[in-house]
């Protein structure tokens, strides 16, 4: 009796751990090609999981026969689920993923009472020209995330830029051509955001946060890994639009407020193979200034496609037009050779709410910003990117200012009729690589950049109205 127990536990077991040796595994990257470490990959309503090494692969073992979904997350990264059967207690060859930035947050889970930041990203693919987490990177640089924009109901991008701690604005956009985007402080040197998606663009007049994946902001001198021509010493601020992403799906958003606050944004987002993602933003805003006249205006659309050609090659395109048009916000200069006057803004008797102007006196900017990007997997440790950009502004319409004469408290209105193309493009190779040298792991950044920009100005000279 002992004997049959025995041998009866024994064919139990056996037949137990026979049905569970199934096994799946896979390398999971980003849309550069290059691997991504610490990725989850847990296998829906089970306990089974691992996470990708730094190769980017891994492997999850006794699996017992049946269908089952395997769901892949990483923070700043949208979610994948991937269906799967495993038979006959085989291995499935899952192959190469890849996996789309998004705005999706992992869940943590809270080992401590320190408390965590849900809107930070561990990892950027700009900053450095290369993707790197922070704790690699030796930029110094924030983040703001488009979640954080969402949670704040933030309309423009000055308001964005307010997360962004040693940012200071010296003023709005003007819609002038040129320099007509607005201008910040930073380390005590003026910027002005110029970079879109780690690439030179054009951002004159308004800048629809709608279309924003994330802002970020980079400080200091090493900012000029992009170029002296788009940085300053103080830094630089890199708009990321948004992307396309695997899966199907959209929204719809309205708003309103007070100064006759109007917004309608769409977002769509289609998945036609798993090569192939397209996505559409488009947008509408308009408001009024607290002044008796004043108002801004925009109309933007952003179609983007992603295509992937095969395991090592993926095309990636995105282009955005905006149509702005805006009165000028009263701009008061004073004059830099003669001592101030005053020492309050009461005692220069200036009424706030008086806009010296009226809602014909108008600057209307149409801008076009384009994108086209090839990232090939040269190997396991090299990959390459290639990219052409360019862009386009128009500015038409009057530009004003009030001025002050020396030694007088009295303003004179100073207007220019604006008539001026601003074109640029943008060529740009890059080779990253990841490789060992004994026991220290480098990464190493080859790239060659071109910028061409022209100014074609045909606006009249400054003419002196009061």
């Amino acid at each position: 009796m002992k004997t049959s127990f025995t041998l009866t536990t024994f064919l139990l077991l056996s037949i137990f751990t026979f049905s569970q040796s199934g096994t799946i595994k896979g390398t999971i990257s980003n849309t550069t090609s290059s691997p991504i470490l610490g990725v989850n990959t847990i296998i829906k309503n089970t306990i089974k999981g691992a996470q990708t090494d730094q190769d980017g692969t891994f492997e999850i073992s006794n699996i017992s026969d049946g269908d089952y979904i395997l769901s892949i997350s990483y923070l700043g990264y949208k979610t994948k689920e991937i269906p799967f059967s495993i038979t006959n207690n085989g291995t499935l060859d899952l192959g190469d993923i890849v996996l789309y930035e998004g705005n999706e947050l992992l869940r943590e889970i809270v080992l401590d009472t320190k408390r965590k930041n849900k809107f930070a990203r561990k990892q950027s693919a700009y900053v450095s020209k290369m993707p790197l987490k922070n704790i690699e990177n030796s930029q110094v640089y924030s983040t703001i995330t488009n979640q954080l924009l969402v949670s704040q109901s933030v309309n423009n991008f000055e308001d964005a830029l307010k997360n962004a701690v040693g940012v200071n604005k010296l003023w709005s956009s003007t819609g002038r051509s040129g320099d007509g985007a607005g201008y910040y402080s930073i380390r005590g040197f003026s910027v002005q955001p110029q970079l879109v998606n780690g690439v030179a663009g054009i951002t004159n007049g308004f800048i629809n946060p709608s279309n924003v994946e994330r802002v970020e902001v980079i400080k200091g001198p090493s900012a000029t890994l992009f170029g002296s021509s788009i940085t300053s010493y103080g830094g630089l601020i890199n708009i990321v639009t948004k992307k396309p992403h695997s899966g199907t799906g959209g929204s719809i958003s309205v708003a309103g407020g007070s100064y006759d606050f109007r917004k309608l944004n769409a977002d769509v987002n289609v998945s036609a193979s798993d090569k192939v993602s397209f996505r559409f933003n488009a947008g509408y805003q308009k408001d009024n200034s607290f002044q008796d006249y004043g108002f801004k205006k925009s109309v933007f659309v952003a179609p983007s496609i992603s295509y992937k050609v095969n395991n090592k090659l993926t095309l990636n395109f995105a282009y955005e037009a905006s149509d702005n048009e805006q009165t000028n916000q009263t701009f008061l200069f004073f004059n830099r050779s003669a001592p101030l006057l005053f020492n309050t803004v009461e005692e220069l008797n200036y009424d706030r709410e008086k806009s010296l102007t009226n809602n014909d006196v108008v600057i209307k900017n149409i801008t076009q910003n384009y994108r086209g990007e090839a990232v090939y997997k040269i190997s396991d440790n090299w990959s390459s990117q290639s990219i052409v950009a360019g862009g386009l502004a128009k500015s038409n319409g009057f530009y004003t200012y009030l001025f002050n004469s020396a030694n007088s408290l009295n303003f004179a209105l100073y207007a220019q009729d604006t008539d001026a193309k601003t074109r640029t493009m943008n060529l740009q190779q890059n080779f990253t690589g990841d490789f060992k040298i004994g026991d220290l792991q480098n990464k190493l950044l080859i790239g060659v950049d071109y910028l061409e920009s022209t100014i074609i100005d045909q606006s009249s000279g400054w003419g002196l109205f009061a």
